[in-house]
C-alpha cells in the first residue's frame, strides 16, 4: 500500500504538471527543448500533460489532454525536423510522433484508473483473501498499462534527443 500510495503521488504530479508556476508543479514536465529557430514556436518549450508552455512553465497554451509534439509550432514550420514534421495536428506533426505521444498519455490516464481501483481494493486485502487476489489483479493491470506509457514516453523523449530543432 506505500508504495502504491508513492506511485500515484508521482503519476498525480505528471498528469497534473504546468498547471502552475509554483514548485513543484511547475518544475515538471515531459520535455523540454530549445525552440528558437522554428517559425512560431517559444524559446524554449516545455510540453506537460494539458498545456505547452514557455521557460520555467509559462506562457502556457490553452489546456487540453494529449496535444500533439507540433502543437509548439505553427503549421507547416520551418528549421522543424523532417522526421517530426507531417500532416497530423494541423500540419505539425508526423504520424509516428503524433500517435506515439497521444497514445503514451491516455495509456497514463489508463494507468491512474487502475491504479486508484487496486489502491482502495487494497483495503479489502486486509480482510480476505479473496480481496488480496482482487488487489493484486488489479495492480498487476495497472503495472501492464503504466508500463506501456513510460515505454511509449520514453521512446519519443529519446527520439526526440536525437533530433536537433535548430
Amino acid at each position: 500500500m506505500v508504495f502504491l500510495s508513492a506511485s500515484l503521488v508521482m503519476l498525480w504530479f505528471l498528469l497534473l504538471s504546468g498547471l502552475n508556476s509554483t514548485a513543484p508543479l511547475g518544475n515538471t514536465y515531459f520535455l523540454r527543448a530549445d525552440t528558437v529557430g522554428i517559425t512560431g514556436a517559444r524559446d524554449i518549450t516545455q510540453w506537460t500533460y494539458f498545456f505547452i508552455c514557455g521557460d520555467g512553465n509559462s506562457n502556457c497554451s490553452s489546456a487540453r489532454p494529449a496535444l500533439p509534439i507540433g502543437a509548439a509550432w505553427a503549421s507547416n514550420a520551418h528549421n522543424v525536423p523532417n522526421e517530426l514534421m507531417g500532416s497530423y495536428g494541423d500540419d505539425t506533426t508526423s504520424f509516428q510522433f503524433w500517435y506515439l505521444w497521444r497514445f503514451g498519455t491516455v495509456f497514463y490516464l489508463i494507468t491512474l484508473f487502475f491504479m486508484v481501483a487496486a489502491f482502495f481494493t487494497g483495503f479489502l486485502a486486509c480482510c480476505s483473501r479473496l480481496g488480496s487476489a482482487l488487489s493484486g489483479l488489479i495492480s498487476l493491470v495497472a503495472l501492464f498499462f503504466n508500463t506501456i506509457a513510460v515505454s511509449l514516453m520514453t521512446y519519443v523523449e529519446l527520439s526526440l534527443r536525437r533530433h536537433p530543432t535548430a
